[in-house]
């Protein structure tokens, strides 16, 4: 929904403005996390981690990075890897470092959450930051400042994360016991590479357009990018519960049962896919406007691939929780490399470099889903 309002108010440029400067929180606070939401749920239900412990490490952890969140969007900005001039770059780093920093705070507090509370309160706690930014998307209309916008929105989340953690650790009996630090390390890792793979996704895609002052292209690129990820939304609110029950209790069979229902849902994918592309051709300049016409082929070869990028998603907790991470790693590994490679070929081939970015990322979720079924067939 924000970014829709973003397109609207402010057409193509203005979405592509906060795709970039979105793309680079993202990437800092995957980096201040660690993985450590996934590894928190995993240690406190599988060898009894202390809640109140890992909350207290959250709240170090996030001030510990403030100063490497600084830093990093400095150099980011300096050399242009984020995608903003550096005109009042002073404002942007700050706001872009502060941000992060919080955001990670959330994030971590989200994971000690999830493993006390599992249902509607932890579901909005998720989506917290997202409604607080579209709100100060409309209260601003929209006019840039970016950054700052997404500062409110962290700022927010971080203090409703505080007391929401602080009410439901109240209720608990208090624990203290000391944290397996080599467990949530090791079950964090693969989270943190998983993400790190996933974030750079979109910003790789920026990147072949080959203009990294071209907002316009952006923008246009990340309509599809919306548009894709956006109707994956609910699969990756429901992740992070199922990933909690499969690890809370032992299922044996869960991976063959899992595995007869891959033939029923390729299947189905195949035609969900086609009428996806279809739909996504004539909605375009619909939604977004009628400047997004030129965009239309590029989002619909996006969002064919949604059906399939739906049945990876919903496999990679499972196979988490049933001692695999591993392959969800190389999964997200070659999702990036398909999107990197065939973006690339066929930019050179001669097709324009906002449908070589788009086509690539669909192939990229092709292959991605096909490293996973086969794994499972072998691990089955």
């Amino acid at each position: 929904a924000t970014v829709l309002v973003v397109a609207r108010l402010g057409g193509a440029a203005a979405q592509g403005s906060f795709a970039q400067t979105k793309a680079w929180i993202d990437l800092l606070v995957v980096l201040g996390c660690f993985g450590f939401p996934q590894g928190i749920v995993y240690v406190t239900n599988k060898l009894g981690a202390s809640a109140h412990r890992l909350a207290w490490h959250s709240v170090a952890d996030s001030l510990a990075f403030l100063p490497v969140s600084w830093a990093i969007t400095f150099l980011g900005t300096t050399k242009g890897w984020t995608g903003q001039t550096f005109n009042n770059g002073g404002v942007y780093i700050f706001a872009s470092a502060l941000a992060g920093a919080l955001l990670v705070l959330h994030g971590l507090l989200r994971g000690v959450y999830l493993s006390r509370q599992q249902g509607a309160s932890f579901a909005l706690f998720s989506i917290l930051p997202a409604i607080t930014l579209l709100v100060a998307i409309f209260i601003t209309r929209g006019k840039g400042y970016y950054a700052n916008q997404i500062l409110v929105s962290a700022f927010v989340s971080a203090i409703f994360g505080v007391v929401l953690t602080v009410v439901q650790l109240r209720c608990m009996p208090v624990c203290y016991a000391e944290t397996p630090w080599r467990a949530l390390f090791a079950n964090s890792t693969h989270s943190f590479v998983q993400s790190m793979l996933m974030v750079l996704q979109p910003l790789l895609s920026y990147a072949l357009l080959r203009a990294a002052d071209d907002y316009t292209q952006v923008g246009y690129l990340n309509a599809g990018i919306f548009l894709s990820q956006g109707l994956i939304v609910p699969v990756g609110l429901i992740s992070p519960l199922m990933f909690a029950h499969w690890t809370s209790r032992y299922d044996a069979g869960l991976l063959w049962r899992l595995r007869r229902q891959t033939i029923r849902w390729v299947m189905l994918g195949i035609p969900a896919s086609l009428f996806l592309a279809i739909i996504a051709q004539r909605v375009t300049p619909l939604i977004f406007g009628r400047d997004y016409l030129v965009a239309s082929t590029a989002v619909a070869l996006m969002v064919c691939s949604v059906p399939q990028a739906l049945h990876s998603r919903l496999l990679a907790p499972a196979l988490h929780a049933q001692g695999f991470p591993g392959v969800n790693t190389i999964c997200a590994g070659v999702r990036l490399a398909g999107l990197a490679l065939f973006g690339w070929l066929l930019s050179q081939s001669g097709v324009s470099a906002l449908n070589a970015a788009a086509l690539g990322w669909s192939v990229g979720e092709l292959l991605s889903l096909a490293w996973v079924l086969w794994m499972m067939h072998r691990l089955d």
